[in-house]
């Protein structure tokens, strides 16, 4: 094959890539610098369409960064043979997860604002993600490092683990000393919690709330997955208020009951105690009151990787896979390369080969949960992930796809209001009930606080002054037709 680059080099120019320091500039990785790219002077005017570099692959300039993409692997293996470090290790990975790599089968790199993500194409579909950091080192040795502005990242652990436990403690107290746009009042608008005591206490019991009650309580988000082992009845309520074996929860609300007393807090809600299931008048009261009880929750615990409730989402072990390359002989760098996380913060239905969401996003009834809540943490099937009215986060620390489920939050127009229902009811409506009439009430929580926020009324489903306008633009469409 007859090539027109040379795949590492130290010349100047465009053609040729310019020196930094001691170190060359691979032109076909860039040596995964965005700041490398930046020596190539693209346009900065809002022109993104791609740049044919050297008439063999593309690269184009996004909003935060550079997309380069068309790159073969046999242009990696031609530069890696010739001496790049950073085309070395993208050999190595490919070679590690890649059983019959093609020198025509390609990879794409995103290198934007800090964040590096590569993608393996096989037959033209994508069916590798990864993204590229180095474990935590000291500044020192970071500053004296060819490797330095790669991002310097910790491993994702199991979510039993005391680095996941740590990750939720320092977000939520990031969280409730810093952000304005999430105090709270502490009160409940339950008539029931969970009073779990102290760590170490083998039992519970179910607490109906006093009139002026200001504890902070966690609420937990689930899938019910069928029916539950335990719930409260008619039949047991006075018997669960006098006390019960935490062993009788199933495992996805025992793990909540945990976390919980780990955080030092002794109140728990969970629908399906803290509601009398046979008693419709009690579940619709309590229902009608989705909106504030998920609001003046301390915190909701999200179980998104458990597809029931007797599913564990606290020993689910599974984690991204991830390859470790030591750089030998440079002040002891690990490179990593590790799978994208695709689900909760990540998961974008229209990607191609996308696995599975998590359970949970599949539910109707959750959608309002995590509209609802101040602040949540979701044990996802690939990492823990943060989300509150001001910020969204996780474990792997790349940015979430674009395809999220919107906050309503206070302040916003009319207009971004009406944008905002309009996504929400696109997603519902996605989701599955196991109660067809549950329709109406499983929205009912954002629907209250839509009203609180707009005075709007609402009619079954539809807002009057959103109803109206789209009668008012149909019609003005059906006049310029």
């Amino acid at each position: 094959m007859n090539l027109s680059i040379t795949p590492y080099s130290a010349s100047k120019g465009l053609d040729e890539p310019p020196t930094i320091g001691s170190y060359s500039q691979c032109n076909v990785c860039f040596n995964l610098s965005q700041a490398v790219v930046d020596e190539l002077k693209l346009p900065e005017d809002g022109d993104y369409s791609p740049r044919r570099y050297h008439n063999i692959f593309d690269i184009r300039r996004t909003p935060k960064g550079y997309h380069i993409s068309r790159i073969t692997f046999y242009l990696i293996e031609e530069s890696k043979s010739s001496g790049c470090p950073f085309c070395r290790f993208l050999n190595a990975v490919i070679v590690k997860f890649v059983s019959s790599p093609s020198p025509h089968d390609r990879i794409s790199l995103f290198l934007e604002e800090g964040h590096i993500r590569f993608t393996i194409h096989l037959s033209g579909s994508v069916v590798h993600r990864f993204d590229v950091y180095q474990l935590t080192s000291s500044a020192s040795e970071q500053s004296r490092s060819p490797y330095g502005h790669l991002p310097v990242l910790p491993d994702i652990k199991p979510p039993h683990s005391e680095e996941s436990f740590n990750y939720l403690k320092s977000r939520l107290r990031a969280c409730v000393e810093t952000h304005d746009s999430c105090r709270q009042n502490l009160s409940s608008a339950s008539k029931r919690l969970l009073h779990l005591g102290s760590t170490g206490d083998s039992s519970a019991s179910l607490y109906e709330t006093p009139v002026g009650f200001r504890e902070p309580y966690v609420a937990l988000s689930y899938c019910w997955g069928g029916d539950v082992p335990l719930k409260t009845l008619k039949s047991n309520i006075r018997s669960l208020m006098q006390g019960f074996s935490l062993t009788q929860l199933p495992a996805a609300v025992r793990d909540a009951a945990q976390i919980t007393r780990k955080l030092g807090l002794q109140y728990l809600w969970v629908d399906s105690l803290c509601i009398m299931q046979d008693s419709k008048t009690d579940w619709e009261e309590q229902s009608a009151k989705m909106c504030s009880i998920y609001e003046q929750a301390y915190l909701t615990i999200v179980a998104s990787s458990a597809g029931s409730a007797d599913v564990s989402f606290v020993n689910h072990l599974w984690r991204p896979p991830k390859f470790h390359y030591r750089i030998a002989n440079e002040h002891d760098i690990t490179l990593v390369a590790r799978e994208g996380c695709t689900n909760g913060h990540h998961y974008n239905p229209y990607t191609s080969n996308c696995p599975p969401p998590d359970p949970l996003i599949t539910r109707g009834w959750t959608l309002q949960e995590s509209v609802l809540s101040t602040r949540m943490i979701s044990y996802s099937t690939c990492e823990l992930q943060w989300q509150c009215k001001s910020t969204r986060t996780c474990e792997c620390q790349m940015p979430p796809d674009k395809w999220q489920v919107p906050v309503i939050q206070a302040g916003l127009s009319q207009l971004e209001i009406l944008s905002t229902w309009d996504q929400i009811v696109s997603t519902y409506t996605q989701r599955h009930l196991t109660y067809p009439g549950d329709k109406l009430p499983a929205m009912s929580g954002i629907c209250q606080l839509m009203q609180r926020q707009t005075g709007w009324r609402y009619l079954a489903g539809l807002w009057e002054d959103h109803h109206i306008r789209r009668h008012i633009r149909a019609l003005r469409r059906g006049r310029s037709a």
